[in-house]
């Protein structure tokens, strides 16, 4: 369980601290067993990321935090490069906190004396390419101290929550968390690549020209000016663990109806498919960053896909995406004809589907594939 991590942690690393650091049973317990907690409580789509935790190099952690992070292996695969999300265990505190943090090494490498600045204008920038998680999680400077002073790690946080030991919510809100803040993660991937950088992750269609004055500065507004057309590419069929699409979506009736999609791109490999085989050409954008969208007579149509692991948190996503992906497009002088969000399993509540048609979004399942083409 991730709450019998935060206790075992917190509760003993004050005293540990004064132990032999080598052969130590808490330091093995941060770097093998709770690694092992956190690795298990994530969903499967994310286990293929690198999983490390840490209470020192050599000996313990002092001025520093002991931790536990997930890291995207194409941006980073360890704590001195890169951005990921990460719980810190401050030494003496309370407090256990959880956010997608910065490499502080590789911020002062590249910043120098304005590294602290630098991180936290690049926190505010990703938050606005992936506000949605504003409801969940907090944003700016975590204010957290210890019963020694001030924690060092606090800066430059994209989203951050903290836990107190003696008001822990239950287990399955910290699974939840844990699921939604690696969701954060790979959006901010998708969207912003494998560097967090202010210049190459605020763009104009994302954002209000104010907001990057307020954020970085008249100074830096044409260095942040893209071009105002839509641009789309085919879509490309994502290599898929048995390196083929099922085949069932090609049959009719009763099998096609009863076809299990476990597999986000799985599902949304079986719609491009039949898009192509049906005369359509769907293809994808890089911004906004659509599943699959194709056009008509009547103008572009828009397919969001996702898996029901989190039914709630994914089908709230998926509107709030649509929306945003409708108004971008919209924008650049496009019509905007319909929007579909596209879910690998039946939704538990059947309601969904009458929220969904009075916001304008049609609902498609694997019961209903062919309703894309209508």
């Amino acid at each position: 369980m991730i709450s019998k991590v935060f206790k075992k942690i917190l509760n003993e690393l004050p005293n540990e601290i004064h132990n032999p650091f080598k052969g130590n049973q808490l330091a093995n317990f941060i770097t093998d067993e709770a690694v092992k907690i956190i690795k298990d409580a994530t969903p499967e789509r994310f286990k293929n990321m690198a999983f490390k935790g840490s209470a020192g190099m050599g000996r313990w952690v002092s001025n520093k935090d002991a931790w536990i992070a997930i890291f995207n292996k194409k941006i980073t695969t360890g704590a001195s490069k890169g951005y990921y999300p990460v719980y810190g265990f401050p030494i003496n505190s309370q407090f256990v906190r959880f956010g997608i943090g910065q490499a502080f090494e590789e911020a002062q490498k590249n910043y120098g004396k304005d590294w602290k600045e630098a991180i936290s204008t690049i926190a505010k920038a990703s938050q606005l390419k992936i506000p949605s998680y504003s409801n969940r999680f907090n944003t700016g400077r975590p204010k957290l101290t210890t019963r020694e002073g001030k924690s060092y790690y606090t800066q430059g946080y994209v989203y951050y929550k903290l836990y107190d030991l003696y008001n822990l919510p239950e287990e399955t809100e910290l699974v939840e968390d844990l699921e939604i803040m690696l969701d954060a993660y790979d959006e901010l991937f998708m969207k912003a690549g494998t560097r967090l950088d202010a210049s190459r992750i605020l763009s104009p269609e994302n954002i209000s020209t104010e907001e990057i004055e307020e954020i970085l500065g008249s100074k830096s507004i044409e260095n942040y000016k893209e071009t105002s057309k839509f641009h789309s590419y085919k879509y490309k069929h994502p290599r898929l663990k048995d390196n083929k699409i099922a085949q069932t979506y090609v049959k009719s009736g009763v099998q096609k109806r009863n076809q299990s999609f476990n597999s986000h791109k799985e599902m949304e490999s079986v719609l491009a498919k039949i898009l192509d085989e049906n005369g359509y050409n769907p293809e994808q954008s890089p911004n906004p960053k659509t599943d699959i969208h194709w056009k008509t007579d009547k103008g572009i149509r828009i397919i969001e896909v996702k898996s029901v692991r989190q039914e709630l948190h994914q089908v709230r996503q998926g509107i709030g995406q649509l929306i945003e992906y409708s108004y971008q497009i919209s924008s650049k002088g496009n019509t905007v004809d319909k929007c579909f969000l596209c879910l690998t399993s039946e939704p538990k509540r059947k309601i969904w589907r009458d929220i969904l048609k009075s916001v304008g979004i049609t609902l498609i399942t694997p019961q209903n594939l062919e309703d894309v083409l209508k």
